[in-house]
């Protein structure tokens, strides 16, 4: 028994050994925090939080061991984790977060499938996460880049009216839907529900970026892949040096990421939104009484109006009654004119 601890102790004393040591470190932290951490967790999810961790941890380890046990798998380990390190020196910004989104992708769908069906859905929150990141700093970038010249911020500007258009048609419809009647005098409500419109035109504009994107990637792809392979030359001589050489490194990769990219998170938000703007919109047409009622009423003394009543002047003495019923809902009631109102 001596002679077998002596061994031990000479072997973990090796460096190979105190790589050993390392890992039998590590699991003796993991179980001392894995424990009281686990009951701070609400009991329906602690089982699989436990499992979870506890395969992540083995998988880690097992990825450790290999490095002890085949050195050359370590080497190469090390090798891909120094390229990417050298990347950050010849990748701009852009081009870093894109190579992290791809690593990170990669990583979560690994654990995903060490973790099983109930870790998928939290990370693929996470991932998720990160990519709006990424897609908000590009549109930061590019909105930025567009604002310094004259076309850009007429593009911007463009852009802004048509959408604030649409948004302020979309509202003036779902209102006249309720009241049947064109929204004029009703301003403030207008304005709120073309306000609430915004998730309706991210869904439109979802739907645009993802056709753009296929287009695109039809049309634009080809046409860089041939014009790659063309002399600089011929290129300066056909386009009178119009289009400057490309200063980051990897152009056509990165446009390429690009469209797959932004054409997948627009793909995601149409049908994402698809499903979910029904209910949305029938939310929102239930919520058109009232604020009719709140924000474009009053009590008028042009009619004789009941307790709670307001009304709203339409023009050729008629006028549109709003009463509040059980609830936060509100009836608005068909245009009459005043003559019509029954005494009381």
């Amino acid at each position: 028994m001596n002679n077998i601890f002596k061994k031990l102790l000479q072997f973990f004393s090796t460096p190979k050994g105190k790589q050993w040591r390392h890992i039998a470190s590590y699991l003796i932290v993991f179980l001392i925090l894995i424990i009281p951490v686990s009951f701070s967790i609400p009991p329906q999810w602690r089982t699989s939080f436990i499992f979870f961790q506890t395969r992540i941890f083995l998988f880690f380890t097992a990825i450790a061991a290999c490095g002890i046990i085949f050195p050359r798998t370590r080497q190469a380990a090390l090798f891909c984790i120094r390229k990417i390190q050298d990347s950050d020196k010849i990748l701009n910004q852009s081009q870093r977060l894109y190579r992290n989104v791809t690593l990170l992708g990669i990583g979560i769908f690994a654990l995903s499938l060490i973790g099983g069906n109930n870790s998928a859905t939290p990370l693929a929150w996470i991932f998720l996460s990160f990519c709006i990141i990424v897609a908000l700093y590009d549109a930061y970038r590019w909105y930025r880049s567009m604002s310094e010249h004259a076309v850009g911020k007429a593009a911007l500007g463009l852009g802004f009216a048509a959408a604030s258009t649409l948004a302020y048609a979309i509202a003036r419809q779902e209102i006249a839907d309720i009241i049947h009647v064109t929204p004029i005098n009703f301003t403030h409500t207008t304005l709120l529900m073309a306000i609430l419109m915004i998730p309706t035109l991210l869904v439109l504009s979802g739907g645009l970026i993802y056709i753009t994107c296929m287009v695109a990637s039809l049309l634009v792809v080809p046409f860089l892949l041939l014009a790659r392979n063309l002399p600089p030359e011929i290129k300066e001589w056909l386009f009178a040096d119009i289009f400057k050489s490309n200063p980051i490194k990897y152009p056509l990769i990165t446009k390429f990421f690009q469209f797959f990219f932004y054409g997948t998170l627009g793909l995601l938000i149409m049908r994402t939104g698809g499903i979910a703007l029904p209910h949305y919109e029938s939310t929102i047409q239930k919520l058109i009484p009232s604020t009719i009622y709140h924000l474009d009423m009053y009590h008028g003394q042009e009619c004789k109006l009941q307790s709670g009543e307001k009304l709203a002047p339409l023009g050729d003495s008629k006028f549109l009654i709003g009463k509040p019923v059980v609830g936060v809902e509100t009836e608005i009631f068909q245009i009459i004119k005043c003559d019509d109102i029954p005494a009381h």
